[in-house]
């Protein structure tokens, strides 16, 4: 990490760690990792992503492997058009750190 101060991800954030941790597919640890998330915020925001459709869970065998599907892939899309704007307006905004 770089001497420059982390800042908190947002929701969008978050998924698009998530999303673009799952395009070749992924188990729930390899997306625990590559997202940097905690166990519980793993669980919820796949849980989430799952029933909007834009994560796909399929079973290989005895695995389960995350894909992100269509509607994931438009998501991630529009994410990386909208958040260089969002993040030169946030930092006028204290409060815009949530979404």
């Amino acid at each position: 990490m770089t001497s420059e101060k982390r800042k908190n991800r947002n929701t969008y954030d978050i998924i698009a760690s998530i999303l673009k941790a799952s395009i070749k597919g992924a188990t729930r640890t390899q997306i625990l990792y590559q997202a940097n998330l905690s166990f519980k915020l793993r669980n919820e925001y796949l849980d989430a992503l799952v029933n909007s459709g834009l994560l796909e869970c399929r079973e290989l065998g005895r695995r389960t492997l995350y894909f992100i599907a269509k509607d994931g892939t438009a998501f991630l899309e529009n994410y990386r058009r909208i958040n260089p704007f969002y993040r030169k307006i946030s930092k006028h905004l204290p409060h815009a750190n949530g979404v």
